[in-house]
């Protein structure tokens, strides 16, 4: 945390300062309120998926010192509806310190920001991100095979990473028939495509503080799987949007069959979409955490 302090302060100059947001809550939110102690500079604090699953429950001893930089705050902001609950309720003395709670998503490029198209889709499931043990690829792997039994035609399009470091992270020989792995994907053109070819996003991850690509994918027409607890979950009242337990392979199992079977049924409802595209355009989410600093 000084490290960081000291580079800020040498990096940016103080005295061009007027605000301070801190990224997130623990390390960048210690060197604002540094900032704030030493030379008087107001600033908001964000709340992330490293300091609810990390920070916050690792460095209790610390929690006196979180007190008193929740308290110097002008308050703080939360990426999903999720973690206000969580934090409130697992640490009620710290979060009784914030003047104020906010809840501001975080936006999606523009390019995304338009109605799906009605496309004819195959049974797709899709996978975009990292090829990292918390994304439970492993889960999203066997859940597929289960349902294979019933739809044969099943395929799993895996986006983000090499069939090498597909194989050793579920230490496989051989990647299974009806999974593709596509590599990484950097053109948005290509990536949409992919999408609209597909049925259901699925990304059971252990951990996510918010998790774009549900976004992405979910504006692209594609029914989702999320984690309970986790990154968009809470945030739709929506029959395509299913949120399950990590580790229970038969329930993504029994909600990806589900979505699969009815997503032709699936009306793209107009209003939907419309607030969708409002709530993660970053030009609104500009302007709240502008009105947030006035």
């Amino acid at each position: 945390i000084f490290t960081i302090f000291i580079g800020y302060l040498s990096f940016s100059g103080r005295s061009k300062q007027d605000y301070v947001i801190a990224h997130n809550f623990w390390t960048d939110g210690m060197v604002a309120y540094l900032n704030n102690i030493f030379f008087g500079v107001p600033f908001t604090l964000v709340v992330r998926n490293t300091d609810m699953n990390v920070f916050l429950p690792k460095l209790k001893h610390y929690h006196w010192l979180m007190k008193m930089m929740v308290e110097k705050s002008d308050g703080l902001i939360f990426i999903n509806k999720v973690y206000i609950k969580k934090f409130s309720e697992k640490y009620p003395i710290i979060f009784s310190k914030s003047k104020k709670n906010t809840l501001i998503f975080n936006g999606v490029n523009s390019f995304w920001l338009r109605f799906p198209e009605k496309k004819e889709r195959k049974n797709i499931l899709i996978y975009v991100g990292g090829f990292n043990a918390n994304k439970n690829i492993k889960s999203t792997l066997l859940a597929s095979e289960i349902v294979l039994n019933k739809i044969s035609d099943l395929e799993l399009w895996l986006i983000g990473g090499s069939e090498q470091q597909f194989k050793e992270l579920l230490n496989l020989n051989e990647i299974p028939a009806h999974v593709k792995i596509l590599g990484e994907v950097n053109n948005k053109e290509d990536l949409k495509s992919l999408y609209l070819q597909s049925k259901v996003f699925v990304m059971p991850s252990f951990y996510e503080t918010f998790g774009l690509v549900y976004i992405e994918a979910l504006l692209q027409g594609c029914s989702i799987i999320c984690t309970k607890g986790q990154g968009i979950d809470g945030l739709f009242n929506s029959g395509f949007i299913k949120s399950v337990d990590p580790n229970n392979i038969n329930q993504i199992a029994f909600e990806i069959e589900n979505l699969l079977l009815n997503f032709d049924s699936k009306i793209f409802d107009e209003n939907f979409y419309s607030d969708l595209i409002e709530s993660f355009d970053w030009n609104k989410i500009s302007s709240k955490y502008l009105e947030l600093i006035k």
